[in-house]
């Protein structure tokens, strides 16, 4: 199991960057739907993340809550994540929840230095695709 955590470079909690931004009206783990759409956002505190799993170069699973596990697809592909054993997950903003693709970027240092990584889709897993994860992606 990976685990979260950097140390310096103004990470914190666990050694990880969670200043994690804004979830506006949704209490942290609850849906919040913008009204407009149906795209759900889903909060978690950073503070909770325990873990991570990189599933292949463009899909990270974290672990969270003890038994809570998001999902988060890259923007591109993260080279160096599959070989890192700590990450770092900052936001952009100042809150300590992470709702929405846009709130967080992942930091992998690599073998040339930190690699800063997009999201493009965060999510909670329900209970079903939890059970269906392959044991490699299960952080």
């Amino acid at each position: 199991m990976n685990r979260l955590g950097w140390a310096g470079a103004g990470l914190t909690a666990l050694g990880l960057a969670a200043a994690l931004a804004g979830c506006a009206g949704a209490g942290v783990g609850e849906t919040a739907t913008t009204g407009s759409t149906d795209t759900a956002r889903q909060c978690v505190f950073a503070r909770n993340i325990s873990s991570f799993k990189a599933v292949d170069q463009d899909t990270v699973t974290f672990r969270a809550n003890v038994n809570d596990i998001y999902q988060a697809e890259l923007f591109a592909p993260c080279t160096d994540i599959q070989f890192s054993e700590m990450v770092g997950l900052r936001t952009r903003g100042g809150s300590e929840t992470v709702c929405n693709p846009l709130d967080a970027e992942l930091l992998v240092r690599g073998p040339t230095g930190v690699q800063r990584c997009a999201l493009s889709s965060w999510r909670r897993l329900s209970p079903d695709e939890v059970a269906a994860l392959a044991p490699r992606a299960r952080p």
